[in-house]
């Protein structure tokens, strides 16, 4: 049996009882287009086309209860409270929150940009030009968006539960996925610190060799 984490393997394991010696832990990989982008012009391009703010925090995820939108919402509603800040969201069906969470009511609209899907092969310049990922995901059983954005050097800062800290390891900042005000923290310290931010960077691009298909 193959498990494409160990997060996997120990729950084979532990729920279904299958003999450890039964299974072993392959990692999954991401397609070469995930890169670092140095050409300015194609990064410009992107934020043209989808009308993104200089700097900001990006969530790829979907519309669905495991990838914990309330909390993560939660957690930008106070960052934003303490300072100048932006969130742009892609995935399918993500622009439902608006309505869902009264994004409008409270102003918090105005900071946040909901893309809905967008293709693979744009999804690159997105991580590129992102400040940092936000993915506090309850559950995942592996996270490719996390290796993605790994591999264009944006920095993840997501959820200690599931496998995405065993995909992350010393590249990513882990919190507790259901703790806003912890959440807040986390993104508040790599907002206000190019510094941390270009260490952070540096880990990812080095975390994200370990994730080919070969």
């Amino acid at each position: 049996i193959i498990a494409n984490s160990d997060l996997t393997r120990n729950d084979f394991i532990r729920i279904l009882h299958v003999p450890a010696g039964k299974i072993r832990t392959i990692r999954l990989g991401t397609s070469e287009r995930f890169r670092v982008i140095r050409d300015r012009a194609v990064l410009e391009a992107t934020r043209g086309k989808y009308r993104l703010p200089e700097k900001f925090i990006l969530s790829v995820i979907k519309y669905d209860p495991r990838k914990n939108f309330a909390n993560l919402i939660a957690a930008f509603r106070l960052l934003r409270k303490r300072l100048p800040c932006k969130l742009v969201v892609t995935g399918l069906g993500c622009e439902k929150y608006i309505e869902e969470f009264s994004l409008r009511e409270d102003g918090t609209a105005d900071d946040v940009t909901f893309l809905g899907w967008v293709e693979q092969k744009e999804l690159p310049a997105l991580y590129n030009l992102a400040f940092c990922k936000f993915f506090p995901s309850v559950y995942e059983e592996f996270g490719i968006p996390v290796c993605e954005a790994m591999a264009c050097g944006c920095p993840p800062v997501i959820a200690n539960t599931g496998a995405l800290p065993e995909i992350a390891g010393d590249a990513g900042i882990a919190v507790d996925p259901f703790d806003p005000p912890a959440m807040a923290a986390a993104l508040e310290r790599i907002w206000t610190s190019p510094r941390l931010r270009e260490e952070y960077s540096q880990r990812a691009l080095e975390r994200a060799k370990q994730f080919t298909w070969e």
